[in-house]
C-alpha cells in the first residue's frame, strides 16, 4: 500500500481502485477499515509476545522505571486506560524515547499473557523496531493518545495530539543497533 490510513482505504474504495487492481468487480466488506485496523493491532501486539519470549521486555512500573534509568529501554509501552499520573511520570523519565499508548490494558495483558499490564519497556532489539513499524502503520487507523512515535527520518515525532504525519512518513527503523 502507498499509505496505511483509513482515509486512503476509503478513497481507494470510492474511486474503484480495488476493481482496477483485480481487473474485475470486487465486493468489499463495509467494515474493511475496521478489519485492517484490527489486524494491524494484532500484528503489533504479537511482537510484544515475541519480545516476552525473547526476554527483551520488562513489565511493571518499578521494573520499567529501573530499565529506563539504566538505559536498556528502546520503547516505552503503556496502556491507554492506565492511571494518568504514573503514565506521565514514566513518560517524563523516558525523555526522547518512543512511547506507545494506543493499546488498552486488556490488549496488553492478552498479548503478554499476564493480568493487568499497564507499563512495559521493550529493550533495544530488532523486535522493538518491528513493533514500532507496526504501530506506525496503525496510526492511520487508531487514535494514538499520548504516544510519541519516531518518523522515518528518525528525528521528528508523529504528533501525539492528532496522530498526523506526512504521507511518506513511516516507522521503518529507529535508532536501534
Amino acid at each position: 500500500w502507498l499509505s496505511a490510513s483509513r482515509r486512503a482505504l476509503e478513497k481507494a474504495r470510492a474511486n474503484g481502485s480495488f476493481n482496477r487492481a483485480a481487473r474485475g468487480a470486487v465486493t468489499l466488506d463495509a467494515e474493511l477499515a475496521e478489519q485492517v485496523a484490527e489486524q494491524l493491532a494484532v500484528r503489533a501486539l504479537n511482537y510484544l509476545g515475541l519480545s516476552l519470549r525473547a526476554g527483551a521486555i520488562a513489565i511493571g512500573h518499578d521494573q520499567v522505571r529501573t530499565d529506563l534509568g539504566a538505559g536498556r529501554a528502546a520503547v516505552l509501552v503503556q496502556a491507554s486506560d492506565g492511571a494518568p499520573q504514573p503514565r506521565g511520570r514514566l513518560r517524563a523519565v523516558a525523555h526522547g524515547l518512543p512511547s506507545v499508548e494506543m493499546f488498552s490494558r486488556d490488549e496488553l495483558s492478552q498479548a503478554l499473557g499476564r493480568a493487568n499490564i499497564v507499563h512495559a519497556v521493550l529493550h533495544k532489539s530488532r523486535l522493538s523496531t518491528l513493533f514500532l513499524r507496526e504501530c506506525g502503520r496503525l496510526v492511520g487507523f487508531r487514535a494514538i493518545g499520548e504516544s510519541r512515535l519516531p518518523a522515518a527520518d528518525g528525528g521528528t515525532m508523529i504528533s501525539p495530539v492528532t496522530g498526523s504525519r506526512a504521507a511518506n512518513e513511516t516507522v521503518d527503523r529507529v535508532g536501534i543497533e
